[in-house]
């Protein structure tokens, strides 16, 4: 019979590969999760967690670090050990009444006495949801509560204060080195003896040490392997990692305060093509204007009303269509 699978153009490279299936964490091992931290949660997960000292746990991770997979494998945890547990994604701003209703109807089940809640991306909903949340914690003391969030200084104060919060450090060097090195042994199906030290080290300064973000670049590596001959080396990815962001960034406010609609995407564009995701851009946006005062008090509240917006959107569905519609609305703000 013909064999007519798809062929790659260049045959170092496979013809597909799901990267955020492929390179997505399984267990605690692969996020690199410190022991003290390994440790609390085999606790929370076997039941032998201790509910009199706090029943709300929050496990604090920066950005890319992992945090829905973490989740993920403490839910396979806790289902391998027997414990009724229920996992909330969280991507909206304002919980639906149907996610209180199923954390409460799981809280109140009187055939189990030890039960957890995982809530994914907490500090993503706002503060009266929150708040529930935290009514929750004092009504159901003999649930145990395990949540993620990056950002914990701006969330509800009573659900901070009642919580034992977690941090989870970001990778070092030599833990994204070794992440870094699997993706790219895994990618080429080799060993990668043309990609020099120096050219991973940048890849992982880019990234700012934030797995996504290096999936991302081993996304763009495929892509750029796929549609070119030429070899995925240290010259390669010096080309898909040559881009300055706050340059970019400053291009696109200066396009977007021309009403140049076409070329304000196409800098948005470019930066993706390197990389970069939707919701990292907006985040260098932030990131920009807080950095430089480039735009008055009344341009700067309207426009981080605009990104924040936008990040809970693509936080539920990272489709690049949104940008065309970021930038629209931040014509109406800046022209």
């Amino acid at each position: 019979m013909e064999n007519t699978a798809q062929q790659s153009p260049n045959p170092l490279i496979p013809a597909s590969l799901s990267f955020a299936r492929t390179f997505a964490p399984k267990t605690m091992a692969d996020l690199r999760i410190a022991k003290p931290i390994m440790g609390l949660i085999e606790n929370l997960v076997s039941g032998n967690y201790p509910i009199h000292v706090r029943n709300s746990i929050i496990l604090k991770l920066p950005k890319g670090r992992g945090k829905t997979s973490l989740c993920s494998i403490i839910y396979r945890m806790a289902l391998a050990e027997g414990i009724h547990t229920y996992l909330v994604d969280i991507n909206t701003l304002t919980l639906s009444n149907s996610v209180f209703d199923g954390i409460m109807a799981h809280a109140k089940s009187a055939s189990v006495k030890y039960k957890l809640v995982i809530l994914d991306n907490l500090d993503v909903c706002d503060n009266d949801s929150q708040n529930n949340i935290s009514r929750f914690i004092d009504t159901f003391e003999k649930t145990i509560f395990i949540s993620t969030a990056t950002i914990c200084y701006n969330m509800d104060e009573s659900l901070r204060t009642k919580s034992n919060i977690a941090s989870v450090p970001n990778y070092t060097m030599v833990e994204s080195r070794e992440i870094l090195d699997g993706m790219i042994g895994t990618m080429l199906g080799r060993k990668h003896n043309n990609i020099s030290s120096v050219a991973m080290d940048n890849i992982i300064e880019k990234c700012d040490h934030n797995m996504r973000a290096m999936i991302n670049y081993m996304e763009t590596l495929y892509l750029y392997g796929m549609t070119s001959d030429r070899p995925v080396d240290d010259a390669t990815i010096n080309v898909i990692t040559d881009v300055n962001m706050d340059d970019s960034i400053g291009d696109l406010l200066t396009c977007v305060r021309g009403d140049m609609f076409s070329e304000s995407v196409d800098i948005i564009g470019g930066m993706t093509m390197r990389g970069k995701s939707n919701i990292d851009i907006l985040f260098a946006i932030f990131g920009y204007i807080v950095k430089h005062p480039v735009l008055s008090d009344v341009e700067n509240t309207r426009l981080t009303r605009i990104i924040g917006k936008y990040i809970v959107v693509l936080n539920s569905c990272d489709d690049s269509l949104y940008m065309n519609f970021i930038v629209n609305d931040m014509m109406k703000v800046l022209c």
